[in-house]
């Protein structure tokens, strides 16, 4: 999975030496300067405009009869999906800097840099923004050479060419210029409902870092798991538990929170909903790694390459009746997995290159592919009544799996 990174933004550059008389030399430099915006023209800009193309989704999310998917820090496609055979847009909902969401109670929370949002969609076509809380998620600032963070945050970056003058016999003195390449990719399992029944919470995908457990809702940074009471309108802050670093995905399951990391997952109970205390943790390779459970058995999926690190890329099955004893029992050879969900017997992986692989898992020491779902680069899928909705890049596909041999597109929508 991909999860929440920070990473430098290097200074690409080339050399042209130029005007070298005695000890002076050009250099021809490309340097990135910030584009800054403030809090309060951020939050001015939370609106809900016209519908727009999906370009880079992160985040998928239904609820009732809507599905929200977020287009990476750039805000959240609104879309009616009343008939799945034919999804409508309704709006693009601008939010800055986002990465995720949940929706409870017909409140929107979602990111916005280091702010949690809350808007009202009580009216769909209308939606409110009624709470901002600033500076929850520290880790979504900018740090480095050349940020004024008294101008607000670092919402671009101006590229610009220059000559810098130095001494050739000392050469140059080329810096970078420190900042977020942010890219990341909650999952209830969805319960049969009926047409008529709007739930509480919604459900989302198996990337989130987002999660709503009762009348709290946790949040997953890089390192801290952060809780917040939500019975009211406006949150009231919890605790912030720091944990280490490389947090990626969160999921609830009987009072416990499971989370995904870039080296394990690690449980934690949630006896007391206002501080999350540590139960076991079940380590592996340094891989991406979202991972959902039924409460007998846990599912992860394992990506190496790229900012996730490592080379394995796997599916594993764990044993977690006991969460003090839990154990690794199978893993299974995958392509390039993201995210998955399941059902009461089958289990959906995304794996890019291959499309979605459908396990059946009523054996898990012996689960067989019973079908493979031809989708070009899929990322993330949430499973509701026969229902598949999987997420890539670009686009949101719907299945029907009511015939596990014979899956049907339903729709898509880019």
């Amino acid at each position: 999975m991909k999860s929440l990174k920070f990473s430098l933004l290097l200074v690409g550059f080339s050399l042209l030496f130029s005007n070298c008389i005695k000890d002076h030399c050009k250099q021809q430099i490309r340097m990135y300067f910030p584009v800054y915006k403030t809090r309060e023209a951020l939050l001015n800009g939370v609106k809900l405009l016209a519908p727009q193309a999906i370009t880079k989704a992160g985040k998928i999310f239904s609820y009732a009869n809507y599905l929200f998917i977020n287009e990476i820090d750039k805000g959240i496609h609104v879309i009616d999906n009343t008939d799945p055979k034919n999804p409508v847009k309704i709006g693009f909902l601008t939010i800055e800097g986002n990465l995720d969401l949940w929706v409870k109670n017909n409140l929107l929370y979602a990111d916005c840099y280091d702010n949690l949002l809350v808007l009202d969609i009580s009216n769909i076509h209308s939606i409110i923004r009624v709470e901002s809380l600033p500076e929850i998620f520290p880790q979504r600032s900018y740090n480095g050479a050349n940020i004024d963070e008294t101008k607000g945050y670092v919402v671009g970056w101006d590229q610009r060419d220059t000559s810098v003058a130095f001494d050739c016999n000392k050469g140059s003195d080329v810096y970078t210029l420190g900042g977020i390449m942010k890219a990341s990719y909650s999952m209830e399992v969805g319960l049969a409902s009926s047409s008529n029944f709007i739930p509480p919470s919604g459900v989302a995908g198996s990337l989130t870092r987002f999660n709503v457990t009762g009348n709290y809702l946790y949040c997953v940074d890089e390192g801290t798991i952060h809780s917040f009471n939500i019975a009211q309108q406006k949150p009231s802050k919890g605790a912030d538990i720091a944990i280490g670093w490389g947090l990626e995905t969160i999921f609830s399951f009987n009072n416990n929170l499971f989370i995904g990391t870039s080296t394990g997952v690690l449980i934690y109970s949630l006896s007391n909903p206002v501080i999350p205390a540590y139960v076991n943790k079940m380590q592996h390779v340094r891989t991406c790694d979202p991972v959902i459970t039924d409460g007998e058995y846990a599912f992860l999926t394992l990506r190496g390459g790229s900012a996730c690190g490592g080379f394995t890329n796997q599916l594993d099955v764990l044993n977690v009746k006991d969460l003090q004893n839990v154990s690794l029992i199978k893993s299974y050879a995958l392509a390039s997995p993201y995210g998955l969900g399941m059902d009461a017997k089958y289990l959906f992986v995304c794996d890019d290159g291959y499309g979605i692989r459908v396990f059946d898992r009523s054996d898990v020491l012996l689960m067989n592919e019973i079908n493979k779902i031809v989708v070009e680069h899929p990322r993330d899928i949430i499973v509701l009544n026969n229902s598949l909705l999987v997420l890539t890049d670009t686009k949101m596909v719907q299945f029907d799996y009511s015939d596990i041999q014979n899956v049907k597109l339903v729709s898509q929508i880019n």
